[in-house]
């Protein structure tokens, strides 16, 4: 077999994005993007909750979210894998005793 093209690699994937905040073009890798999420309540106290992936420009220091559907599903599945256990601790005691 014959590889023609490679996939998607988490150790050299990049991506362009712009911060909304000072629309400076950013590339960013993996270890750029972290993970939070987040707990809300609608009028009636039903508890949702929401999981994103957010960037920290370097430029202005803002923090954007990204959307998952702009992400390779190989990449979010690294970006699971390899989590923060301090931001998953956080997290949860967020979402727990909100």
């Amino acid at each position: 077999m014959k590889v023609k093209q490679r996939g998607i690699n988490p150790s050299n994937w990049k991506k362009d994005v712009r911060c909304p905040h000072c629309q400076t073009l950013l590339e960013i890798t993996v270890k750029d993007i972290s993970i939070r999420t987040e707990a809300n309540r609608n009028f009636w106290g039903t508890k949702k909750i929401t999981t994103y992936f957010r960037v920290k420009c370097s430029e202005c220091n803002g923090k954007f979210r990204i959307l998952k559907e702009n992400l390779p599903e190989r990449i979010i599945d690294y970006l699971y894998d390899h989590r923060d256990p301090n931001d998953f601790l956080i997290d949860f005691i967020t979402c727990y005793f909100s």
